[in-house]
């Protein structure tokens, strides 16, 4: 199983969103007595007045990181917002179209900060929506569309899954509408833009790809293939996120895993390795909390699924396929 301290610094309020190596208690009872002393100097007992005021600041503090959590969830032709609450997540900002290319949303991935929203479609729409008025900034069509990630210069990565005319990996320059670069990929599903590094992971089938971007600024802009890896388990890649940064997050059928970016290699996501059919997993930026999807029918369900702490939010009127949050690790 993966772990890392990541988890103890990302999660200040409720703890971490997974369990971590406890000290062992061989180590814990051979401190000095000078040691001890030093350490109840440090840490004073709390005095009665202390405790009250913990205890009722701890709900606040709760509330508050709550209420500053948002998702995006899409399925069907909408991308609905929940926001957090101190009653639960509640529906809010919407976007709905009726152009039929946009009849099975596959992806809603917030940009800008949350300004601006990356959308694509099976049903063959791809758009870059603004979040202030609804508008679409650029607009394009690539039937089985899976995931869209934006690039240097503003252009547009898109995974074309399985089709005729898909199993590809394409690249935009809005706004042209036909991609400027094109590359064979089966079954591609998912695909992030990693800044730090400067390279383009792309996802699906059994590989997880890492190009560099060669002559971008020139006329003849290129994905060179600087690594592949196989991905684990029995099924092909699905979603492709980012846990941290320097570790993406992998869905398959069967699994998910953490990939180890310095490393190359493959382990079990603990938080949600018993877990089979997640279509998606987002991590939140600040909090660390973990989003999901997993599928009950067929490739969609009717709730979004939290992690640490655990809770479910109904998300009526959609098939829901991806979950994202408003202010991701990514």
């Amino acid at each position: 199983m993966w772990s890392s301290g990541w988890s103890e610094v990302t999660s200040n309020i409720t703890g971490p969103p997974w369990p971590t190596n406890l000290q062992n208690p061989e180590h814990a009872t051979s401190r000095t007595h000078s040691e001890q002393s030093k350490e109840s100097t440090m840490n004073p007992r709390l005095t009665p007045f202390m405790a009250i005021a913990l205890a009722l600041l701890a709900p606040t503090q709760l509330r508050a990181a709550a209420a500053e959590e948002a998702f995006f969830a899409c399925g069907s032709n909408q991308v609905v917002l929940y926001g957090g609450a101190p009653e639960g997540f509640k529906p809010g900002w919407s976007w709905k179209s009726d152009d039929p290319a946009f009849a099975k949303i596959d992806e809603c991935k917030a940009v800008d900060d949350g300004a601006t929203l990356l959308v694509t479609a099976s049903t063959g729409g791809v758009a870059i929506v603004e979040r202030k008025d609804g508008g679409m900034r650029f607009r394009t069509d690539a039937f089985m569309a899976h995931s869209a990630e934006l690039l240097p210069l503003g252009r547009l990565a898109v995974a074309v899954s399985e089709h005729d005319t898909g199993n590809r990996l394409v690249v935009y320059d809005p706004p042209r509408r036909d991609p400027i670069i094109t590359i064979p990929f089966y079954a591609a599903h998912g695909v992030l833009w990693d800044k730090k590094r400067q390279r383009l992971y792309a996802s699906g089938g059994d590989q997880l790809v890492e190009y560099g971007l060669g002559d971008w600024s020139g006329a003849s802009p290129a994905l060179t293939q600087m690594a592949s890896t196989r991905i684990p388990g029995r099924a092909g890649g699905h979603d492709l996120s980012r846990l941290d940064d320097d570790h993406l997050l992998q869905t398959t059928t069967d699994g998910v895993w953490v990939f180890d970016q310095a490393t190359g290699q493959f382990a079990p996501f603990e938080p949600l390795s018993a877990l089979r059919d997640v279509k998606s997993v987002d991590v939140e930026r600040n909090s660390g909390r973990i989003v999901y999807q997993k599928a009950t029918t067929s490739w969609w369900a009717h709730e979004a699924r939290l992690a640490r702490p655990d809770d479910a939010v109904p998300t009526p009127g959609i098939r829901l396929y991806k979950v994202r949050w408003l202010h991701s690790a990514r």
